[in-house]
């Protein structure tokens, strides 16, 4: 992979160092909402967090994941999990593109992104490529792709990922009509190794450094393979009508003003997981197909989910001179779904009514109201209801405090209820799941500080753990303490978090610190840390009358101890368990960062005070994050 970029960066040529430092200022950015209101981000060129490469920090600085890139992850923070209506991606969602993720450009040029990632060493052998291209047909129409692959080797045993992600999206926008299309590819291919066999393994009394791949694990040849395909496409028609802003005399000066829009939004999701086990006997307890299973017979399983759903709109504008008024949107969605797990197929429609109030700021005021109701299907009876309050102060709206409920009420996934394979078997009936939210916050742009409050109430929670049940291996009948079913607490429990974000700046010193605290009313049911801090603190300088830019610093990743969560390689997700606490334990990270024109170049060593805190850096039951690696990094802008 490393000769074919250096092939890729000669190809390109030298010729971009003549090219201006600075990126065009005609260039557009943005994502499209649900409504298809345009969301507008800058082109990230700065050095700032660059040396975070794994996509699961890119939203959040705290995770527990199983210590490879690429494998699957938890938040740490509770209330911003995100969840997926095929219920295996849920440990995967910060790597997938969406349509909700996707970003669309409008530029006189072409403008093509190259991210490359990697170790120097070959025995975890990361190989991390994200490349993007776009350009305008037209004016008014814009094309690109994008390609990431994200894969290592891993530190350990049968642990190696090797995962591919493609976009091809398209924006057009001429007079009354828009449009935004897309398509996903996500591809997940990786070996789900069990875990360690003891998590003392790592405190090897004979030798400082362990070969980690001498290391004992569960399962040999345990592989997981997940696809996603998703197309979206996006249009709407919007209506003018001419509103008088102002006279002179006998002449009235008119604008065209957008009255209503009607849109239309078409989505299609096609998803697989397929597993496969052979080999190590005696680590699964249960099996419902074939016996031979449980001594080690190579076995597979199937689970897949497709959705077809078309929602229709009509958004009514603002068309007052001074943007006073509020924006209302009424949609219908018609969603078809259809589910299998082995010998279990199950199809639903939904019908979906919703409501958007949108008051777009006046006076210092934002405020916003949405509510969703499915009237008819499967999950008749859901619905959310949400809204946002901001008032902001100062001359130029430097700080505001923001206030956003919300209450649901929704169908626990299908997959939750429903399910069949070798190794696992339920069909539950759980109740609706509720949610209740209330967020406070205060921002100050000027200070760069943002502090809050979030309180969350949760009543028929669904989660899994272990479960005490006999176990059928023909005519022998045991009894097993077996990890990794659904539950669901009817008794509703509280979740109450603080959180502050904090950025200083002086001179050529910067820190970033994030921390945020959680206290839960039943800690039986949900593991979480109470603790989670982040910290990122490096010197900036400048050499070379400006020209090169570089920062020197470290990252801090720390969270209090708790009960970790296991996962089972069989479902692919993560479960309660009840023996054992890690944490309290901090990951230092030491980067250097540098900035060449349109070049950024980082080389970081992570994990660089392993051993000196002890070795249980476990975030996930049995899998140990890395131990100290050397990273390098490099992303180069071409603009031609």
């Amino acid at each position: 992979m490393k000769k074919y970029l250096i092939l890729i960066l000669s190809i390109i040529n030298f010729s971009s160092f003549a090219q201006k430092d600075t990126l065009d200022y005609t260039i557009n950015r943005w994502t499209v909402d649900e409504y298809q209101n345009k969301i507008y981000t800058p082109i990230d060129t700065n050095l700032d967090g660059f040396q975070i490469y794994i996509p699961i920090y890119f939203r959040d600085f705290s995770q527990a994941y199983n210590g490879n890139a690429g494998q699957a992850y938890q938040n740490n923070y509770y209330l911003n999990r995100k969840e997926h209506s095929f219920y295996f991606f849920k440990p995967y969602y910060d790597y997938l593109f969406l349509d909700e993720n996707a970003k669309f450009y409008n530029t006189k040029q072409q403008y093509t992104k190259l991210h490359y990632y990697t170790n120097f060493t070959k025995k975890n052998n990361l190989q991390n490529v994200d490349l993007m291209h776009n350009q305008n047909i037209t004016p008014f129409l814009n094309i690109g792709f994008q390609y990431r692959l994200l894969g290592a080797d891993g530190e350990y045993k049968a642990q190696k990922s090797s995962n591919h992600f493609f976009r091809a999206f398209a924006a057009y926008d001429y007079k009354n009509y828009e449009a935004h299309l897309v398509y996903n590819y996500n591809k997940f291919n990786s070996y789900l190794n069990g875990g360690v066999t003891s998590d003392t393994l790592l405190d090897n009394p004979n030798t400082n450094n362990p070969d980690t791949k001498t290391i004992p694990v569960y399962l040999d040849n345990s592989k997981n393979s997940i696809l996603g395909r998703n197309l979206n496409l996006k249009h709407n028609y919007k209506f003018y009508s001419k509103t008088v802003i102002d006279s002179l005399d006998t002449t009235n000066i008119t604008k065209a003003r957008a009255i209503f829009k009607i849109g239309h939004n078409l989505d299609w999701n096609y998803n697989k997981r397929l597993y496969s086990n052979e080999g190590s006997s005696g680590f699964y307890k249960e099996s419902f197909i074939d016996t031979s299973a449980l001594s080690g017979g190579l076995v597979t399983d199937s689970t897949g989910y497709t959705n077809f759903s078309n929602t229709f709109f009509i958004t009514f504008l603002d068309d007052s001179i001074n943007n006073s008024l509020p924006e209302i949107s009424i949609a219908y969605t018609n969603t078809q779904e259809f589910f299998h797990s082995y010998n279990n197929t199950k199809n639903y429609t939904q019908h979906i009514a919703k409501l958007l109030l949108r008051n777009p700021i006046y006076n210092k005021w934002y405020w916003d109201f949405g509510a969703e109701y499915t009237f008819a299907g499967g999950n008749k009876g859901d619905f959310n209801l949400n809204g946002t309050i901001l008032k902001f102060f100062g001359r130029n709206k430097q700080h505001h405090i923001r206030f956003q409920p919300s209450f649901s009420q929704t169908s626990p996934n299908i997959f939750t209820q429903s399910y069949s394979s070798h190794f696992y078997k339920w069909d539950k009936t759980f109740d609706k799941f509720a949610l209740t939210t209330f967020d406070f916050a205060y921002h100050h742009d000027k200070l760069k500080l943002e502090v809050g409050v979030k309180q969350a109430y949760l009543d028929n929670y669904v989660y899994f753990a272990s479960k005490q049940d006999s176990v059928h291996n023909g005519s022998q009948v045991s009894y097993e303490t077996i990890a990794g079913y659904p539950f669901q607490e009817t008794s509703t429990f509280g979740i109450l978090s603080f959180y502050l974000n904090h950025r200083l700046d002086w001179g050529p010193f910067h820190m970033k610190n994030s921390v945020t605290y959680q206290k839960i009313s039943n800690d039986s049911t949900l593991h979480i840390p109470e603790i989670t801090y982040y910290n990122s603190t490096y010197f900036q300088m400048h050499f070379f009358k400006h020209v090169l830019m570089v920062q020197v610093g470290f990252d801090l990743r720390y969270n209090s101890a708790y009960l970790i969560d296991g996962f089972m390689p069989a479902t692919g997700l993560y479960y309660n368990q009840y023996q054992k606490e890690f944490g309290d334990y901090p990951y230092f990270d030491f980067f250097i960062n540098m900035k060449l024109k349109r070049a950024r170049i980082f080389l970081k060593m992570d994990h660089i005070n392993k051993g000196l805190n002890g070795n249980q850096y476990y975030t996930v039951l049995n899998h140990p994050m890395n131990p100290r690696v050397f990273r390098f990094g490099l992303s180069w802008i071409f603009w031609n």
